[in-house]
């Protein structure tokens, strides 16, 4: 229930679920030699003993690459299992409804609850591109120091993206990586985000309801799982993945319902000060490595 007793007609809780409770649990721990998957399935039993998050093997698919070596010292089990789905290229990670962790392959396909048409199905569709978050060239920082005590690991590059549209080179930090066949995938699997323009869009007044060919009456059970085809008003057809769903609820207009699909070209304050807070711990988890190292 929301907070009462103050002067205020309207009342607002927010909540949040299981997922974030990965940010709470700190991983520290050494993997070499290991497949992705089993670096995931002993996270995933180590969060369940503190969050009731539950482990389901099922959930946990294979991703037939062994990591080298990976360390975690003192980073959120969300962060850890961020990097070994980047590491396993195009898997995805979290908490389902049933409360238990999957760690699978991004579904491509389109997803048939998720067909609309401009105009028909939803009111509002503002479709944007944006060039200014392509990388084309990257150089990789790891936590390997060499005799010179540099941390260059790997360079990833895309020729055919600089070809299109010039090159755009960035620096990388992957503090937990230590070998450059790590590195390497890594970047390449961050390279195929971040080498085309970054296509978004905002869907509103999404409608919810509608009949089907044969007249039956339905609602959309949508979800976040594969991507929406969406039909402009010129007729053409444009797919995103589904990145947001919200629904807002109230007595005088009912349910409403939008959707943000792709990956929004100019990021959100608390994206942008999550970014900023990321790279400061990376350099820090860098630091500690190098320490370490420099100590043995």
């Amino acid at each position: 229930r929301p907070d009462s007793g103050g002067t205020g007609t309207d009342y607002k809780i927010t909540c949040y679920g299981y997922f974030d409770k990965l940010e709470k649990v700190l991983i520290f721990g050494t993997y070499e030699n290991q497949e992705i998957a089993d670096i995931v399935r002993n996270i995933c039993r180590n969060v369940e003993a503190k969050t009731g998050i539950v482990y389901n093997d099922n959930k946990i698919y294979d991703v037939g690459y062994d990591i080298k070596k990976i360390v975690f010292d003192g980073v959120s089990a969300k962060e850890a299992l961020e990097q070994l789905s980047e590491f396993a290229t195009d898997f995805v990670y979290g908490v389902d409804e049933y409360r238990e962790f999957f760690f699978r392959p991004r579904v491509d396909e389109i997803n048939e609850e998720a067909r609309f048409w401009v105009g028909q199905h939803m009111d509002g569709f503002e479709p944007t591109q944006s060039i200014d978050k392509i990388v084309n060239y990257a150089r990789i920082k790891g936590a390997a120091i060499d005799g010179e005590g540099e941390s260059w690991l790997a360079t990833v590059e895309d020729k055919e993206s600089q070809d299109l549209y010039g090159v755009s080179e960035e620096v990388w930090t992957l503090p937990t990586a230590y070998t450059a066949a790590d590195a390497e995938r890594w970047g390449q699997s961050e390279l195929a985000k971040y080498k085309n323009p970054v296509l978004s869009a905002k869907a509103t007044g999404v409608k919810l309801k509608y009949p089907k060919p044969d007249g039956v009456f339905w609602v959309r059970r949508l979800s976040t799982d594969g991507q929406a085809l969406i039909t402009d008003k010129e007729g053409k057809e444009r797919n995103y993945p589904i990145t947001k769903l919200k629904y807002t609820i109230s007595g005088e207009k009912g349910i409403d319902f939008s959707m943000e699909l792709g990956e929004p070209p100019y990021p959100p304050t608390a994206k942008y000060l999550l970014d900023i807070e990321r790279n400061a711990r990376n350099n820090e988890l860098l630091q500690q490595a190098a320490n370490t190292q420099l100590v043995k």
